[in-house]
């Protein structure tokens, strides 16, 4: 009877997802300084629910990065809090398994007019927020 079930949670997942065995894949997340040289520093705390990536000092022209696999039930989701000088923060999601559509690389690029993402080093910059 278990081996059924195991079969059917199985078979449903598969049927359920667009890539196959989607939590084996591998994901990336890029966040870089564009920020003006001799600028206040900017910080980031990243987490999920099960890993806390800590709080991070990014310098001008610096990245940082990091990879995962998504967990068994499409539930991954990350997020960043930014911080720039007293007064400029922004916090939003950088990776979501719910997503319509996954890229297997998301580049943040921080500017001081806001934050973009592209997803491989040819594709373009889209402006996606604004500082708060």
């Amino acid at each position: 009877m278990k081996s059924l079930l195991l079969i059917f949670v199985i078979s449903f997942y598969l049927v359920h997802t667009n890539e196959g065995f989607h939590f084996t894949k591998k994901y990336e997340v890029g966040i870089s300084d564009d920020l003006p040289a001799n600028s206040n520093q900017l910080f980031v705390h990243c987490a999920s629910k099960d890993d806390d990536l800590g709080r991070r000092t990014i310098n001008h022209g610096q990245s940082f990065n990091w990879s995962f696999h998504s967990n068994f039930f499409q539930s991954t989701l990350y997020f960043c809090h930014f911080w720039w000088g007293p007064h400029k923060q922004r916090a939003f999601v950088v990776y979501d398994d719910t997503w319509e559509e996954l890229h297997d690389m998301n580049n943040y690029v921080v500017k001081s007019d806001g934050f973009y993402v592209n997803y491989g080093n040819a594709d373009p910059l889209i402006k996606i927020h604004s500082w708060e």
